[in-house]
This record gives C-alpha cells, sequence and structure tokens, in this order.
C-alpha cells in the first residue's frame, strides 16, 4: 500500500510511504478482538444481572460475620411536625456488623454506630438545632447492641436491642424482614439484604425538647445490604460444599 505526501516542495519528489501488505489487516483483527472482549463482558456481566435470582429462605444463609455495605445502607427517620407534616431526616455516617447463623437464628447479633453528626434534614438550620439537642460535639456516636430476637414468620423476625444515645440507654424494638441473599453479580461477594421499621420516643434519652409542636416519637426505617467478610466467605464456600456432599450422601 502506498501514502503520498500531499505537501510540495520545489524540486523534490513526492514523498512515499510503504506499508507491509498485512500489518493493516491485522491492526484491524487486533482491534476488533479488543472490541468484541470489553462487549464480552459487558454482556457476561449484563446476563448475570439480568438472571440474579436471590434466595429467600433465612435457612440458606451462609453463617459468619458481615458488614454493612457502605453504599447500600440507608437509615431514615421521621417525626411530626405541628401535626401538619411528617419531618423526614437521615443519618448519612453510620456502620453495622451482623453476626448469624441460621441453626441458631436466636444468637444472633447485630453492633451498629452512627456519627451522631451525620443526621441532616436537608435544611442547614433545622440540623443545627437538632445537633445541639443531641450534643454531638460531646457524644459524637450513637450505638445499638442487640440482646435477642424472636422469629415472627418465614422471613421475619422481631429485634430487640438497646440504643445509648446522648449518655443516656434504653431498650429499642424493631420489626426485620429478610430480602434475600446470594452472589452479589456485580462484585462477586456474598450478601444479604435486610428492611427494617421501628420506634422511639425521644424523650427516654432526655431529649424531648420542643414537644408538642415537634412530636415525641420517631419513626425509623433501615434499608442495608451486608457483605460477608472474606474470612468467613472463604471459610463458608468450603463448609457449604462439605454439606452438600454429606446432604447428597444422606439422601443416597
Amino acid at each position: 500500500m502506498l501514502i503520498q505526501s500531499s505537501g510540495k516542495r520545489k524540486g523534490r519528489k513526492p514523498v512515499r510511504r510503504r506499508f507491509s501488505r498485512g500489518s493493516m489487516p491485522a491492526m484491524a483483527l487486533a482491534l476488533l478482538l479488543i472490541l468484541n472482549l470489553a462487549a464480552c463482558a459487558k454482556v457476561s456481566t449484563g446476563l448475570k444481572v439480568l438472571t440474579h435470582r436471590p434466595s429467600g429462605d433465612p435457612t440458606a444463609i451462609h453463617a459468619g460475620r458481615y458488614e454493612s455495605d457502605p453504599d447500600h445502607r440507608f437509615l431514615i427517620l421521621e417525626v411530626d411536625h405541628l401535626g401538619f407534616s411528617r419531618v423526614p431526616a437521615r443519618f448519612e455516617n453510620w456502620c453495622a456488623i451482623l453476626d448469624i447463623d441460621p441453626q441458631s437464628p436466636e444468637r444472633t447479633l447485630v453492633q451498629a454506630e452512627i456519627a451522631t453528626a451525620s443526621l441532616t434534614t436537608g435544611v442547614p438550620a433545622i440540623d443545627a438545632r437538632i445537633h445541639r439537642l443531641l450534643n454531638s460535639e460531646r457524644y459524637p456516636t450513637i450505638r445499638f447492641v442487640s440482646q435477642k430476637v424472636e422469629r415472627t414468620g418465614p422471613a421475619e423476625a422481631r429485634l430487640f436491642g438497646t440504643v445509648t444515645m446522648a449518655g443516656r440507654s434504653a431498650p429499642v424494638a424493631m420489626r426485620v424482614v429478610f430480602n434475600g441473599g446470594g452472589r452479589n453479580p456485580l462484585t462477586g461477594r456474598y450478601t444479604l439484604g435486610f428492611s427494617a421499621i421501628g420506634r422511639l420516643d425521644r424523650s427516654r434519652w432526655g431529649l424531648g425538647k420542643w414537644r408538642p409542636a415537634v412530636g415525641d416519637r420517631v419513626d425509623f426505617r433501615v434499608e442495608a445490604e451486608f457483605v460477608m467478610s472474606p474470612s468467613s466467605d472463604h471459610a463458608t464456600v468450603g463448609k457449604g460444599a462439605g454439606s452438600r456432599n454429606r446432604g447428597e450422601q444422606e439422601r443416597r
């Protein structure tokens, strides 16, 4: 293949560059291969997402320790304002640890830590007043530790625990629903999903200011995905395979 330079200079012949006949097809083939591999990877991930079906059976949960996924966990609050509206707020910075064994669900342990100053309503003036009420500088962390789990349905339970906030501790109960578990098709990590709702009276922690203009009862909702810790995940893979093999032998 010949390529002739478009530039012309007086007294000089046009410059010609020569490429081997095989170089251009080889380059095109390499580029096509790269694009094809990238497309296959996207298609493979897409198929995994489309065919993803988490198990809703709590007895199939892999036992071990789980940590809340910082990108998929939400803690939302609502409180009455003068009977006109329900003012929403959320904690933006919190984490939780879950220790669970489907064979002994009553021994499930949940521990959570919440950054007090991360509470926001989206209105800076209101946020500042709430942070002063919570005394977030002196008490920067709100803690929850579970004490008891009572199963109330195939995938539902009541979780009882203690919340320590503003220097005081008081009991809290919530209704928890297991949404499903399985390998996340995007990350490959074994993941569990839960939803929870509950309520508390803020005055029990000495935070009753502004009543009755602002309601004493605070409703809260949790949406959280928990990812199995790497050490538990590796141990569970082998344990799960062994359990399946034993189950097959028993059936035989």
